[in-house]
This record gives structure tokens, C-alpha cells and sequence, in this order.
């Protein structure tokens, strides 16, 4: 019987994507799907663990802060499976676009080669929290519009992952994402099949 790869399942879901037509969504409209790159099953693993306070560092009342309606919370470390690796399988996709982009904005891009040495800079940067979450919305509940930002040290892409089935786990919701500083944005129904990232 032979071992299992070091990335698990996830770190071939993420190969098995379209990266050049990602790459150009990107570009295009500031956003793009991937096939799925979890299971049902592994989904609804991940949901499950919201209700488990050891695998979480805080939890957020986004109303308490005026960001929506509605709570998440930021994994504590370690990551559970799938999250580190999938971690782990997307920083290098997304480190060519990242490092493109900025090339573009002519500025420097620091993002080094590996996930380890990202992370590195940013804790001593002052950098240490974790900043994956889990967010949980109820009916009515709404995210505002917002920049994820911690610290100086910044990635310009953020990968979001749907954990449930519009239509079957729930009607309704769309997400949204703007591009600050043009006059474009793209709003859409979350994918139809979960478990995509977006």
C-alpha cells in the first residue's frame, strides 16, 4: 500500500485546476472559481468544527463591530486538515499572479518562494495571529463591504471556500467583490456546486 502524498487529496484537486484561465479571471474581474476542491463530506467536517471553541483563537460579533450581521471565527493553530493543506497547495498558484500584479503596480514584491518563509516574515513583522476563519451566517445575516488587512505585510489574494449547497443547505445569498480604486465590481450567486474556491 503506498503512502498517501504529502498534500492529501487536496493538493491534487488544486493541480487538477484550470490555473491559465483562473489567472485570467483574475485579471479580468478580480475573482474566479476552481473546481471543487472538497468533498461534501469534507465540507460539512469543516462546518462541524465551528461548534468546537479548542480549534478557534476568537470569535467575532460582526454586528459588535458594525461589519454585517451575522459571526466568524479565526482558526487557531494548527490548522485542521484540509485548511493548512490546502494552504499549502495554493500559495504557489496564486504566488505567480500576486507577484505579477504587483510588477504591474511597479511595486516590490516580497512574497518569497515558500509558504514557511512568508509566514516567517510576517510573525517577525509582529504578524502572529492567524487569520483563516470560519464564518456563520443565519437568514438575514450580511457581510459589508471590507478590506482583510493585518499588518503591513499583506497577499493580495484571498481564497474563500463555500462549505454549503445553495438550494439544498440554504436559498438565497450572493457575493461581491469590488475592485478599489476602479470603477468595476463583480457581483454573482455563490457557485452552484460548493466547495469551490472563489
Amino acid at each position: 500500500m503506498s503512502a498517501a502524498p504529502p498534500g492529501g487529496p487536496w493538493e491534487a484537486r488544486v493541480a487538477a485546476a484550470d490555473w491559465e484561465t483562473i489567472r485570467s479571471d483574475l485579471d479580468s474581474v478580480g475573482c474566479a472559481l476552481t473546481p471543487p476542491l472538497l468533498t461534501t463530506a469534507e465540507a460539512r467536517r469543516i462546518a462541524a468544527l465551528y461548534r468546537d471553541d479548542q480549534r478557534f483563537r476568537s470569535t467575532i460579533d460582526m454586528n459588535r463591530y458594525r461589519f454585517g450581521e451575522g459571526e466568524y471565527r479565526y482558526f487557531a493553530d494548527p490548522f485542521p486538515d484540509p485548511v493548512l493543506a490546502l494552504k499549502r497547495a495554493l500559495y504557489p498558484r496564486l504566488l505567480p499572479i500576486a507577484r505579477d500584479w504587483w510588477t504591474k503596480l511597479r511595486r516590490p514584491a516580497p512574497w518569497p518562494d515558500d509558504l514557511d518563509e512568508w509566514l516567517a516574515m510576517c510573525h517577525a513583522a509582529g504578524q502572529t495571529k492567524t487569520t483563516a476563519i470560519l464564518l456563520k451566517y443565519e437568514t438575514g445575516d450580511w457581510n459589508a463591504l471590507h478590506r482583510d488587512l493585518y499588518g503591513e505585510l499583506v497577499f493580495p489574494l484571498q481564497v474563500v471556500i463555500n462549505l454549503t449547497s445553495p438550494g439544498v443547505d440554504h436559498t438565497g445569498a450572493s457575493s461581491c467583490s469590488t475592485n478599489s480604486g476602479h470603477a468595476r465590481s463583480h457581483a454573482a450567486p455563490p457557485p452552484s456546486s460548493p466547495r469551490r474556491m472563489a
